[in-house]
């Protein structure tokens, strides 16, 4: 008779009833429902910050080859800044000027938006002279990238006369 007892207390706890189910599924559900929005901030976030970076490195490359090969080199948008940009080499060596195109970033996001302005004004090119200093526009840069609008993520990209880049969270442009 023992047995038998054994086995029946046995069957009854093999099984989870529908109250504990139901209970997880709820804290599973609640915790979903706080994670989903932190992560699609956050991807915005880390969106923003890649963006900026891909700026600061094509400014650096762009400067860094003015500096290696003793010319001017340029940055130019594609169309806008928010389309992409080129980084030229200006070759002056033939007593003309060409252009030799060492790197080309184009953005197909519809969310994002770059703009470059020295003080008020637009900036549609930004150039580095043979020492490396800023030739266009001469008194800094500032880039200010934005993605997903409104109330999006927003980054500068500051451009010391010096040639200096650098990023920063605290954009003085808002998102719009």
């Amino acid at each position: 008779m023992q047995l038998h007892e054994c086995r029946k207390a046995a069957a009854r706890v093999r099984g989870y009833t529908v109250i504990e189910l139901l209970t997880v599924l709820s804290v599973a559900s609640i915790l979903a429902a706080i994670a989903v929005p932190n992560f699609n901030s956050f991807r915005v976030n880390q969106r923003a910050t890649g963006r900026a970076n891909d700026l600061v490195a094509d400014i650096h490359a762009a400067r860094t080859r003015a500096v290696f090969n003793s010319t001017r080199t340029e940055i130019v948008p594609v169309g806008s800044w928010s389309r992409g940009w080129n980084v030229d080499l200006i070759d002056r060596s033939n007593g003309g000027e060409s252009r030799v195109e060492i790197n080309k970033r184009t953005i197909d996001s519809i969310d994002e938006s770059i703009t470059a302005v020295t003080g008020s004004e637009a900036v549609n090119l930004i150039a580095f002279e043979a020492n490396g200093a800023l030739a266009t526009p001469t008194g800094g840069v500032v880039l200010h990238v934005c993605i997903g609008s409104p109330k999006g993520q927003s980054r500068d990209v500051v451009i010391m006369p010096s040639g200096f880049a650098e990023v920063r969270r605290e954009s003085s442009h808002a998102c719009l």
